[in-house]
């Protein structure tokens, strides 16, 4: 176990890092010119950009973790999210892709892709992603594929598919998902007979569900 920061001295990166929470650029750039390749300090001063709003120049430290570290998801994921959050939804997705190609799929960030593809107004990729993280068990995507087959945004319009997908959301707790199941089965909405016991049914789970929170 290492000693505790304050009793021996900080490493470049750690001292950037303390600049960077107030958005000390200058702080970091000066620690990064004496440490060109240090990827604490680069992180530490793309955080110090954001902070005061540099974002171009964010984008840019980077872009230059990423080049030195090609291999690293984190490295393209935090480019990705750098780009998406300054909208250059095309070049984030591009990014996000490559860090899902160095890593284990994770439901999150196929979740992330599908809304910069929404954005890129790529329906049929949105929706490609979104079912990926469905898959891995993620219910705010199967609730939000829910929304794709009820619209028909990037898939054929089923209505029928859309109801498999909310109970499967709510299934997997969540609690939009089994609130919507009782409006459908008291309603009768989303094409279904309305089914009052089914509407009890998903009315209990919901309120044992909120209790626990």
């Amino acid at each position: 176990m290492g000693a505790p920061v304050a009793a021996r001295s900080m490493t470049p990166a750690e001292r950037c890092a303390v600049a960077a929470a107030p958005g000390n650029v200058e702080a970091c750039r000066k620690e990064l010119a004496e440490n060109p390749d240090d990827i604490g300090v680069l992180r530490g001063l793309a955080r110090a950009q954001i902070e005061v709003g540099a974002f171009d120049g964010a984008v840019e430290t980077y872009e230059r973790i990423a080049a030195l570290r090609p291999d690293d998801p984190r490295a393209h994921e935090d480019l990705a999210g750098t780009l998406g959050f300054i909208r250059q939804y095309e070049r984030a997705a591009r990014e996000m892709e490559r860090a899902l190609g160095l890593r284990p799929a994770r439901a999150a960030d196929y979740r992330v892709l599908a809304i910069m593809y929404v954005f890129l107004n790529n329906p049929g990729r949105a929706a490609e992603m979104n079912r990926r993280a469905a898959d891995l068990g993620d219910p705010i995507a199967m609730f939000d594929l829910r929304g794709f087959y009820r619209d028909g945004f990037g898939v054929a319009r089923d209505l029928d598919a859309a109801v498999v997908w909310t109970e499967r959301a709510a299934d997997a707790g969540h609690l939009g998902a089994m609130a919507l199941l009782v409006d459908i089965y008291l309603e009768g909405l989303y094409g279904q007979a309305a089914d009052e016991a089914k509407a009890v049914k998903w009315a209990e789970r919901l309120y044992a569900a909120e209790r626990h929170f």
